[in-house]
């Protein structure tokens, strides 16, 4: 008596997953980095006055509080920019 040839279908499914990844990273690869923006700069440095407020506010009180979140939008601004 023989017995029956049968294909493991993990295989042909690990195969599948294999070329599923490589289309996906091929397709990631293609999309550009945007650009840029004043608004996002603006965004990241509120981010960072908010941050800034909310140490002044824990910490200091008075001109160095102002001054934890000025520098704080100035590192929130900055972080953006140079990324």
């Amino acid at each position: 008596m023989s017995l029956y040839q049968v294909q493991d279908p993990s295989q042909k499914a690990l195969g599948g997953l294999g070329q599923a990844s490589q289309s996906y990273a091929s397709m990631q690869k293609a999309q550009p980095e945007p650009e840029k923006t004043v608004g996002g700069a603006l965004m990241s440095g509120l981010g960072g006055a908010t941050a800034g407020a909310g140490i002044g506010m824990a910490v200091a009180s008075g001109p160095v509080g102002w001054g934890v979140i000025g520098g704080g939008a100035a590192v929130g601004a900055l972080s953006y920019l140079l990324s």
